[in-house]
């Protein structure tokens, strides 16, 4: 599944016209006459948005620590990134990085299975799930969280059928994913034995094709 870079660019430019209309109801230059909670709200946005769409190390985030509270400074670095998403760059960066994640963990969970270690491995599989939910959550607009706590991968899973992110065709092998994952990490481990993890790797590489 490629990045949803229509929902990238509705994001960001929801947040930039938010600074805009701020920055407008101010008197002077540097923004210093606007009401602090509104300054510290959209700025709030601002780095939320550049930090979750920016790559780790990269010199947007290294921007968001050293301009901390510069509004107008927040929003250059925003306006930037929109233009290297709209120039296709962070795009495919994003997509190569999320490809070594899940290969490189896969890859482990599959030597553990192979060694012998199912639970360990059941574990990891439905680990490298997760993050492949919360990936298509981050790009569909689905808050990963219910106030302050975090959503289950059950939840998640639902909403993104619920929005047809996910295909309902894949429902039952998603589900039993879960089903391993969860019995795996809460020690339950005579529920499921080591042809139910190989099942559970196979379906793995089904839906991390379809939907990474």
């Amino acid at each position: 599944m490629k990045t949803d870079t229509k929902k990238i660019f509705e994001r960001i430019d929801f947040v930039l016209d938010k600074a805009k209309k701020l920055a407008s109801q101010a008197k002077y230059q540097d923004l210093s006459d606007l009401l602090s909670h509104d300054v510290w709200r959209v700025g709030t946005l601002l780095r939320s948005t550049i930090v979750q769409l920016s790559l780790p190390g990269s010199v947007h985030r290294e921007a968001v620590e050293q301009i901390e509270d510069d509004l107008l400074g927040l929003t250059g670095v925003l306006q930037a990134l929109r233009i290297e998403y709209e120039k296709g760059y962070l795009q495919a960066i994003n997509e190569v990085v999320a490809a070594e994640f899940f290969s490189d963990f896969v890859e482990r969970a599959e030597y553990l299975l192979e060694e012998g270690h199912k639970d360990a491995a059941a574990v990891l599989f439905g680990g490298v799930f997760e993050e492949l939910l919360r990936r298509l959550c981050d790009r569909s607009g689905i808050a990963l969280s219910a106030g302050k706590r975090p959503k289950g991968a059950g939840v998640l899973l639902d909403e993104l059928l619920q929005m047809q992110v996910v295909e309902k065709m894949d429902s039952s092998l998603a589900k039993s994913i879960i089903e391993v994952r969860n019995a795996a990490a809460h020690g339950h481990y005579d529920k499921y034995d080591k042809s139910r993890v190989e099942v559970m790797s196979q379906g793995l590489s089904v839906l991390l094709t379809k939907y990474s």
